[in-house]
């Protein structure tokens, strides 16, 4: 005699083991978190972070991979400008990994007291004297000097200023990619730059600053051999290219 078993009893059978199965799961003390390794991160330190991670630890993994990967990683980012993501990996069966992926320094800052690192987007990265890691990147980055301390007090640049050093940066990338430009604020309103540290470029004022930009390409590439002889070049008057040679 054969017995047929309901397919309403059999999906409860199921359920009921799927069930019991994840509370197993969940409360198996042997994957609670025990270790949490942090990764790539230089500028939020493994002790910054772990004010946000040790919450973590004795807790079952993968409900904490789960929580923070898909609830919190936004609101952990709105926390910490500095990074552009962060996500957890699991390495089996109590080990969490905090993968960190910190913004990218695009300007270094040479202040009067201390040496600034900021992002693109004008975040602040560090405010240490050192430098950073990947010293092959420093000869990619913005090089700015004479910028008051005080415009560093934030998370971020001051918001007016740091408009005029993206104008700045914008004209430089498009017109001299490939020559060393540095910018030096004499002033707020007194720009400098300065080719291979040492030949002065009087900007001026911010005024018409993309003229000025282009006078400048069409007169270093008339001069693209040989410029030792000059003491400066002076764009501040408009249409003009007015340059003073050594005595």
């Amino acid at each position: 005699m054969k017995f047929k078993i309901n397919k309403k009893f059999q999906l409860m059978i199921m359920g009921l083991l799927v069930v019991g199965g994840l509370i197993f799961f969940l409360r198996y003390p042997k994957l609670y978190v025990n270790e949490i390794i942090y990764e790539n991160n230089y500028f939020v330190t493994d002790a910054k972070l772990q004010e946000v991670f040790e919450g973590f630890e004795n807790k079952n993994i993968f409900s904490m991979y789960l929580y923070f990967n898909f609830w919190q990683n936004h609101r952990f980012l709105a926390r910490y400008p500095k990074l552009s993501n962060i996500k957890l990996a699991i390495k089996w069966p109590q080990t969490l990994i905090v993968q960190v992926q910190e913004k990218k320094p695009y300007f270094l800052f040479l202040g009067r007291n201390h040496n600034y690192f900021l992002a693109k987007d004008g975040t602040i990265l560090s405010r240490k004297d050192s430098l950073i890691k990947e010293a092959d990147s420093l000869n990619k980055l913005i090089i700015i000097r004479g910028i008051k301390d005080s415009y560093f007090s934030g998370i971020a640049l001051e918001k007016s200023f740091f408009k005029k050093i993206v104008t700045i940066s914008e004209n430089l990338q498009f017109y001299f990619k490939d020559i060393d430009l540095q910018i030096e604020f004499i002033s707020d309103d007194e720009i400098v730059l300065l080719k291979n540290d040492i030949l002065p470029i009087k900007i001026g004022k911010m005024k018409d600053i993309e003229k000025k930009f282009k006078n400048l390409k069409y007169f270093l590439k008339y001069y693209e051999k040989d410029i030792s002889f000059l003491e400066y070049i002076d764009l501040r008057v408009i249409n003009k290219v007015v340059v003073k040679k050594y005595e």
